[in-house]
């Protein structure tokens, strides 16, 4: 039985496949997702989540910041 969505659900589903799509296009491209933990100035912990590409000595030779998951 198909389920009917509304538009805001539709809008929701769109959003959700482009950043998987966008995540495994990164990741085919070589880069690494990867989430840092920091602190604010007032104690707040945050996490940051990061494309990074490493050398094979780990060192970072690109960075960039994409967002902050809320806590």
């Amino acid at each position: 039985m198909r389920e009917i969505l509304s538009d805001y659900q539709k809008q929701k589903n769109r959003s959700i496949r482009k950043i998987v799509k966008g995540i495994q296009e990164l990741r085919n491209q070589g880069y690494t997702i990867e989430k840092e933990l920091t602190e604010t100035m007032i104690g707040t912990e945050v996490n940051h989540i990061y494309i990074r590409d490493r050398l094979k000595s780990q060192r970072i030779v690109e960075q960039k910041y994409l967002f902050s998951l809320d806590k």
